[in-house]
């Protein structure tokens, strides 16, 4: 396989100009494969912001904003993208989601007779009480199990059609097969974190962000990210800093439907002066607030990879985050940062004890090896060979296709189309 002759269509139900870890993701990954040479296309909800300017080879979907929800929901079908698919004659469709245009992807991988490729970023059922409370009101007997058991049964399905499986971390390719292995191969689950943008968290020292930011030099600072939502747990992180013994000051970057409920609970605790949710900011705001903290403190225990936690070890800053999930993969207790049980105690231990080492130069040093290790040229690279075993185990079932591809009736759209630039 010719690495450098690659069409690549990626389908995501969030893209830029939203602000999550699927965006962010996808972001990496095309910036990674277009450097090795790939043409790389995106298809997407089209965004909220009318106003916003799309890059250039990213193909937006007409979409809806349902009531009480955040995000656009694409429209099944739009016969514009339909002409443009068959005209770029992808190799390959890589879907980060299975669901809204994850189907999408699933049709059209089966009608041009090329591989899907489905990035597992999400554990679906953690979210199930997202769906339960929309349509409570509708269907007041349904619940979170109910919703769950319908996402395990729908994501079956459409597992059992992709031709590879992509986990971020050992863990979470450990659950896939644990959940879907009656239906998976285990040779076709790859783990490929997400790519770091290295550059982009490693470029500003402590000393240049505190300024920047405004901080005082005496005093010590934790910094958390992530979207105000439960399944991150930020009340755990603000009861641990209430029984903290240091006197730090607490920043959660991020937005959210949780932002209210954490607001009651800083002022319940007496937080007001030592904890501040600034919202969402931009790339290069949250790489100066990673590189001025003292530490970085994150409370989930079921991510998938932890993606922020690693842009903040870009950054050279020690972490402190609660045993589990993906994270399991990355971080090492007291090597490239320091672990805690999933209890406010235990993690106000654990900062405490962390804020007042003598030396925390081994530990940054050791947490910017990891994200290095982790860049996006690197994860592209591992990609590539995801993307070889997959055309090569589904070659026989588009043989017929390739073949034909040099008499398709739109060669002077593809000639038309240049390989997209960063």
């Amino acid at each position: 396989m010719d690495r450098n002759s690659l069409h690549i269509a990626h389908y995501t139900n969030v893209y830029k100009p939203m602000k999550n870890g699927v965006v962010s993701s996808v972001e990496s990954l095309r910036k990674g494969q277009l450097e090795q040479g790939h043409s790389v296309y995106v298809v997407a909800p089209a965004p909220q912001d009318k106003s916003y300017e799309q890059e250039r080879f990213v193909f937006n979907v007409p979409a809806i904003t349902l009531p009480q929800q955040e995000y656009p929901f694409a429209l099944p079908y739009d016969p514009t993208i339909a002409r443009v698919l068959r005209g770029l004659q992808p190799d390959l469709l890589h879907t980060h989601h299975p669901v809204g245009l994850g189907r999408y992807a699933r049709l059209w991988s089966q009608r041009l007779g090329v591989p899907l490729i489905f990035t597992f970023h999400t554990w679906y059922e953690d979210f199930s009480h997202y769906f339960s409370n929309y349509f409570s009101p509708y269907i007041p007997f349904l619940t979170e199990e109910h919703v769950a058991r319908l996402m395990r049964f729908c994501i079956r399905r459409f597992v059992k059609q992709c031709h590879h499986i992509v986990a971020p971390s050992r863990h979470t390719r450990s659950r896939i097969l644990q959940a879907y292995g009656d239906v998976v191969n285990e040779d076709s689950v790859s783990v490929v974190p997400t790519g770091i943008d290295f550059q982009a968290f490693s470029k500003y020292g402590k000393e240049q962000a505190r300024h920047a930011l405004g901080w005082s030099s005496d005093k010590s600072y934790l910094v958390s990210c992530g979207r105000l939502s439960r399944e991150k747990n930020f009340p755990m992180l603000l009861d641990a800093v209430s029984q903290m013994q240091e006197g730090a000051k607490l920043v959660i970057l991020g937005e959210g439907d949780l932002r209210g409920a954490l607001e009651k609970q800083i002022v319940g605790l007496g937080l007001q002066d030592r904890v501040e949710l600034p919202g969402n900011v931009c790339k290069d705001q949250v790489a100066r607030y990673f590189a001025a903290a003292d530490l970085f403190c994150f409370a989930s225990p079921n991510e998938t990879q932890g993606l922020v936690v690693l842009e903040a070890m870009a950054a050279g800053t020690p972490t402190v985050v609660v045993r589990g999930g993906g994270l399991n993969d990355f971080v090492v207790d007291g090597v490239n940062g320091i672990m805690a049980d999933g209890d406010p105690l235990a993690l106000s231990r654990a900062i405490d004890q962390a804020l007042t080492m003598a030396d925390l130069s081994r530990l940054r040093h050791r947490a910017r090896e990891t994200a290095l290790e982790l860049s996006e040229t690197k994860q592209a690279e591992r990609m590539s060979e995801v993307y070889a075993e997959a055309l090569g185990l589904a070659r026989p079932r588009f043989s017929h296709f390739q073949r034909n591809r040099e008499n398709a009736t739109l060669p002077e759209l593809r000639l038309k189309v240049q390989a997209p630039t960063a």
